[in-house]
């Protein structure tokens, strides 16, 4: 399994050790910075450039990286075909992972040990999605909601990295 790793400065130490883990494991990792722990960066860059990664790969998922694990978090699910969810512990994120679809992980790097941040990958890599009827319609309606009433749409394809209209939210913070 392809594995995609993106941190801002809060979680740059964090990914750098999980990504050599990781690799001891087995997996595939891309890692889509940072590359160097700059306090200036901002976790929305890099989730950006994770998620158009993340849909030019087949049966790949993401682990993202913050200070809190809610900024990428959000910022994740902003965008379309995503299912971020932060890693509060490994039978929560077994929970979400099997209920919820999840492909992309969020961890508080600030808050959570390396170890514990494994036990939590750990089961993220290993839990399939256990496709039971009211997990998909919960899902499907979720996607609708998003697709029709969302005012900031952030949609990607497979051809050209993510393509963002913030139109609506650029008027709403003047």
């Amino acid at each position: 399994m392809r594995i995609i790793l993106a941190a801002d400065h809060g979680g740059y130490n964090c990914k750098r050790i999980i990504d050599e883990w990781l690799r001891e494991q087995g997996h595939e990792t891309i890692d889509v910075g940072a590359h160097v722990s700059d306090s200036g960066d901002d976790y929305p860059d890099y989730v950006r450039s994770a998620v158009a990664q993340f849909h030019h790969e087949d049966n790949a998922k993401m682990i993202l990286w913050c200070s809190s694990g809610v900024g990428v978090c959000m910022a994740a699910n902003r965008h379309e075909g995503i299912y971020c969810g932060l890693g509060i512990n490994p039978e929560q994120i077994r929970a979400a992972t099997g209920d919820n679809a999840l492909n992309a992980l969020a961890i508080a790097a600030e808050f959570t040990l390396i170890d514990k941040q494994k036990r939590i990958i750990k089961e993220f890599l290993q839990t399939p999605f256990l496709r039971e009827e009211r997990f998909v319609r919960r899902l499907q309606k979720v996607d609708r909601f998003a697709r029709d009433h969302l005012p900031v749409s952030i949609k990607s394809d497979t051809n050209t990295p993510a393509a963002t209209t913030v139109a609506p939210l650029e008027e709403e913070l003047s």
